[in-house]
């Protein structure tokens, strides 16, 4: 992702040649002081809440049936059961209303946790971030193209994707930087 790069490069013209041994890249500098890390968390929590809060009905489906029994093979015939067993709480309308607010929130949490700063920014830890999320771009696609595979469908959301890298980000970075390393 190149978005988070951006070349420093000290040139030197020597007799018409350029030393580009002196040329890296270095990480952008983060965006969002300390604390903000606690916020994004706070904010990610309360996006977990909102989508199960989106999912009631169909946790209420399942209550009712199990979840291999349902009566039901399409969005429109699961509302008709509900209505039949007890009435739905939210609309489908209101329910995608929840999964979108759930899905902004999510986001926007973990991404005020990655691009906030640690206590202390070093090399180590620049190096650690690129590594974590080279890991998790690479991971995320493997799991979205065996997801493909396995339901032999190729619908594909965009923003599941990006939530999914900034999640399995997290989790990568905070395992390598607590529990790897000890920092």
């Amino acid at each position: 992702m190149c978005i988070f790069y951006l070349p420093k490069c000290k040139i030197k013209f020597t007799f018409g040649r350029v030393n580009v041994a002196k040329c890296k890249f270095v990480l952008m500098k983060t965006i969002l002081p300390y604390p903000f890390r606690k916020v994004g968390i706070v904010i990610f929590l309360i996006s977990i809440i909102v989508s199960f809060i989106g999912d009631i009905d169909h946790a209420k489906a399942g209550f009712y049936e199990g979840y291999h029994h349902l009566s039901y093979s399409s969005e429109e015939s699961m509302v008709q059961y509900i209505e039949r067993n007890g009435g739905l709480i939210y609309t489908v309308q209101e329910q995608k209303t929840f999964d979108w607010v759930g899905i902004i929130l999510s986001l926007s949490g973990l991404l005020m946790y990655v691009f906030a700063k640690e206590r202390v920014e070093d090399e180590f830890i620049e190096k650690l971030r690129m590594n974590c999320l080279a890991w998790a771009v690479a991971s995320s696609w493997l799991l979205f193209f065996l997801i493909m595979v396995i339901r032999g469908s190729t619908r594909f959301e965009v923003l599941y994707a990006l939530q999914t890298q900034m999640l399995i980000y997290v989790v990568l970075y905070v395992y390598q930087k607590k529990w790897k390393y000890g920092v």
